[in-house]
């Protein structure tokens, strides 16, 4: 049997809404809306995102910088999240999944305002790991995911 998972499709983007938790970081229940972009090999936390849940990336381990909407990103390492994927009802599954954080490499006033624009991003990554397929019918704005029970 096959569980699916409603997603929504606003603006032209592809929206999972969760509630996540790290124990390690010491996140408890934060809601986070990510947007599922298979153009992405690996899931980031915005900036924005990194500043509320009050994640000290200084002091993380960092993958290579990447260059993202004209500029340079830090790419701090974070440890395991659980994700508790919504839908109208409440809570429908839950699901792992290591994120990068994304951290401004020189910090000037247009910059940050970039950096809070951008969204957190479920990647390529999240539907390998939790064996997920991307359904998605956009003549219908009918989108979901797809797991194995």
């Amino acid at each position: 049997m096959r569980n699916r998972i409603p997603l929504k499709f606003i603006d032209g983007r592809i929206i999972l809404t969760s509630i996540v938790e790290c124990p390690h970081l010491r996140i408890r229940r934060c809601p986070i809306e990510f947007v599922l972009d298979t153009g992405s090999t690996d899931s980031l936390l915005g900036a924005s995102e990194t500043t509320r849940l009050q994640i000290p990336v200084t002091s993380l381990r960092r993958k290579e910088d990447i260059p993202l909407g004209g500029s340079v990103f830090e790419r701090p390492d974070l440890p395991e999240f659980v994700v508790h994927v919504l839908d109208e009802d409440g809570p429908l599954m839950t699901l792992n999944q290591k994120f990068s954080a994304l951290k401004l490499s020189k910090v000037s006033k247009k910059k940050k305002e970039l950096a809070s624009a951008l969204p957190s991003i479920l990647g390529i990554d999240f539907l390998k790991n939790n064996k997920l397929s991307l359904h998605f019918f956009p003549a219908e704005e009918i989108v979901y995911l797809e797991s194995e029970a």
